[in-house]
């Protein structure tokens, strides 16, 4: 018997489709809706930022010279084709000729009918330095370093060289994150097998001038037991944070009391993450609960999207961790461990967990003595 149903038409399957996109971003905004969208327009203001700052800087080298209606004082930049550039910076030259600039960014929340909603001034040295205004959930946003000097400045993406190691940098929302594992410092040895490059015991109190890590295995060059020119280093706590060790046990009195942001044995101008900062990374790609004073697994499915392979390019790997009660190294290929700056008890510090086959993240503790890797925000 010849069966009578009909199949879906192409304009049945679209409308389905698109039932379930407009579904999928309901959910999305459904998980602390506000700070999701400032922190997408934040995003987008860092990108427009350093879009200007770049833009002016080649003209510099060009030309020699600064579009010449930016001064000292910081002045609101003119739109592009705007009717009337009345006390603000009118930086058409940029977009003229589209050498530069087709047209200037807009500042997603700007009301102003003629402004971008982006500032621009020089420093005392003559270095242009353009900011949003407009930035929010208390972050500044700008491009340009108020220094003398002849590099352009730093733009999120760009890679930086930290010790004699190249990373490459991240942008998710509104921070910058380091694309891979710190590695920075001297090896200690840590169980079997033996390694005649290690050093036996590690010094105290904390020298800058000596970091000290773990690598797995006791391999400094990884090979398939892994190490640290792949992995990334281990550190304690303590060293992570760059204090001396008698701060593996309290934080009650100087020097252990940590104010955030910290930078540790971050590059200048980084931080070691505050559980804070985590909490804003994980949100970004959060669509399920994700509470910022969980103890446990949530946020799914933002640890597949930060590991390696993920969509964030964030690329957090999982290098395992070196046990301080018996001096050995485990669960690489199972577990990352990413150290947090905040206290949580007088001898156990914040940590994120990323597990192998885990879409969640999970937020809870461990204690100072152990090893664990590290990754840096932008200050």
């Amino acid at each position: 018997m010849e069966s009578n149903k009909k199949a879906f038409t192409l304009l049945e399957i679209l409308l389905v489709v698109a039932v379930l996109a407009i579904l999928a971003g309901i959910v999305i905004l459904a998980v602390n809706p506000s700070r999701q969208l400032s922190s997408v327009r934040n995003a987008q203001r860092y990108l427009d930022v350093n879009t200007i700052h770049k833009a002016v800087y080649q003209y510099n080298i060009d030309t020699g010279l600064l579009p010449p209606t930016v001064s000292s004082t910081p002045i609101e930049i003119c739109r592009t084709g705007a009717s009337d550039c009345t006390g603000l910076i009118d930086l058409s030259v940029l977009s003229s000729s589209t050498r530069y600039l087709v047209s200037l960014p807009i500042d997603p929340m700007t009301s102003s009918a003629n402004g971008t909603g982006y500032m621009i001034y020089k420093t005392d040295s003559g270095r242009p330095v353009v900011y949003s205004n407009l930035a929010e959930l208390d972050y500044e946003i700008q491009a340009g370093t108020p220094h003398s000097g002849a590099t352009p400045s730093f733009v999120c993406g760009d890679s930086i060289s930290y010790s004699g190691e190249s990373y490459p940098t991240v942008l998710i929302g509104s921070q910058c994150w380091l694309a891979k594992n710190l590695n920075v410092g001297s090896m200690l040895c840590a169980g079997s097998p033996d390694n005649s490059i290690c050093n036996e015991s590690p010094s105290d109190p904390f020298d800058a001038n000596n970091i000290e890590k773990y690598c797995y295995y006791n391999n400094e060059i990884a090979n398939g037991n892994g190490g640290c020119s792949t992995d990334g280093a281990l550190y304690t706590w303590s060293e992570a944070m760059a204090l001396p060790s008698v701060c593996q046990s309290h934080d009650t009195s100087s020097p252990c009391i940590v104010n955030n942001p910290h930078q540790g044995v971050c590059p200048s101008g980084w931080h070691i993450p505050s559980d804070a900062d985590f909490h804003a990374l994980e949100l970004v790609y959060s669509t399920s609960q994700c509470d910022a004073d969980r103890y446990d697994w949530q946020c799914s499915p933002a640890g597949t999207a930060l590991k390696v392979g993920g969509a964030s390019n964030m690329n957090i790997n999982l290098p395992g961790r070196r046990r301080f009660f018996d001096n050995a190294f485990a669960q690489r290929g199972a577990n990352s461990y990413l150290w947090a700056s905040d206290t949580i008890t007088n001898d156990a510090n914040g940590i994120r967990i990323f597990g192998w086959g885990d879409s969640g993240i999970t937020r809870g503790s461990d204690y100072r003595t152990n090893a664990f890797a590290v990754r840096c925000v932008k200050d």
